[in-house]
């Protein structure tokens, strides 16, 4: 029998140190996310989100307390922080902020019950493998159509696709191929690990391809270091992107480039995050925000329904019953946990991603 779900949710009077001076219930939520290094935008717009997202939630009847680990894009760290925050924190929910975070707590919360809310990650295996799982991110298939979308409206017929070894994108590169597939569009696929730094013979070998098309699905600081491997052997294809061009080190790198990317979301939300941090950066953020009011609107709708907590099973029942439209706008909550929203196109001016449609 499911525990209720706090293990990390206690009432005020059971621990003094979770307490204010009302009677309100209390939850745990930890977060696990590259707070530095590299990557440190994916876990630091993610952290920010939530942490935006909570400010607004001074009137909920629920008190959080958010508890972020750093595990620095490792997925060895990432599984030290779950079983820390699971087992050492007593957390009912984890939020992580990487397909890495994601791939390698996933059977972690699967196993220990705990509800794990993933964003900024494409590896939607995160989700699919437990009831307990989501993954709130545009799924693979999704930024896929768009861009072969893009790509036959520029008239391409061959891409050559760049993949960095990394769940997310991998995951992202399989489902643009299915895709490319599915619209009749040739394709050829070179992979290579994160360590690699060195683009030199995988450039050439791309070259001879005679595609219309490169696509970048790489991390800092490989994509960085591909795009200048171009650059020095003269080779003229255009290169775009799916998302990762809005975290690269040097986003000018991409300018006047069109490439797909996540829907940045509500204004409002952005131009608050801007403000306070001072950074025109927002990829993930209105994820991240949004996420902590889908846990908030299960937690709250249920507590007003029963006047308890929900346990796991309870909270993930909810969770998929749930009909949403929030920061990132309408999403659809399948039966596997996957939590869907839109892909756009973007262009780069200035080192600044722009809507294009």
């Amino acid at each position: 029998m499911t525990a209720i779900l706090a293990t990390g949710i206690y009432m005020l009077s059971k621990n003094r140190n979770d307490i204010s001076n009302d009677a309100r219930p209390v939850v745990k939520i930890g977060l696990v996310g590259p707070l530095s290094g590299n990557n440190a935008v994916m876990g630091q717009n993610c952290k920010h989100g939530v942490e935006l997202a909570l400010s607004k939630l001074s009137d909920s009847p629920i008190q959080y307390k958010l508890i972020p680990e750093d595990d620095q894009f490792i997925a060895a760290r990432s599984t030290t922080a779950a079983n820390k925050l699971i087992h050492s924190d007593k957390v009912s929910f984890i939020i992580t902020c990487s397909a890495t975070g994601g791939a390698a707590v996933a059977p972690i919360t699967a196993a220990n019950k705990t509800i794990l809310m993933a964003t900024i990650s494409s590896a939607t295996e995160t989700a699919t493998q437990s009831k307990y799982n989501f993954l709130h991110w545009p799924t693979p298939d999704v930024e896929g159509k768009k861009m072969v979308e893009l790509l036959k409206s520029q008239g391409m017929k061959k891409a050559v696709i760049f993949q960095e070894n990394h769940p997310g994108a991998t995951a992202i590169a399989d489902g643009l191929i299915t895709q490319l597939d599915l619209g009749g569009l040739k394709h050829a696929r070179f992979t290579f690990m994160g360590t690699e730094r060195n683009f030199k013979d995988i450039v050439e070998k791309a070259h001879r391809e005679k595609a219309d098309v490169f696509v970048i699905l790489a991390l800092n600081p490989a994509a960085g270091i591909l795009i200048k491997t171009f650059h020095e052997k003269n080779i003229k294809t255009p290169y775009t992107s799916i998302e990762f061009a809005s975290f690269a080190d040097d986003p000018s790198l991409f300018n006047d480039m069109k490439f797909v990317d996540i829907n940045d979301g509500d204004m409002a939300v952005l131009n608050e995050f801007k403000k306070k941090h001072n950074s025109n950066n927002v990829y993930g953020v209105a994820f991240a925000y949004d996420t902590m009011i889908i846990i908030d609107k299960v937690l709250t709708n249920f507590y007003a329904e029963n006047g308890r907590m929900p346990n796991s099973d309870e909270a993930a029942d909810a969770i998929l019953k749930l009909e949403h439209s929030g920061a990132v706008g309408r999403v659809e909550i399948d039966r596997q946990g996957l939590i869907k929203s839109k892909a756009v196109i973007k262009t780069m001016k200035n080192g600044i991603p722009v809507l294009v449609e």
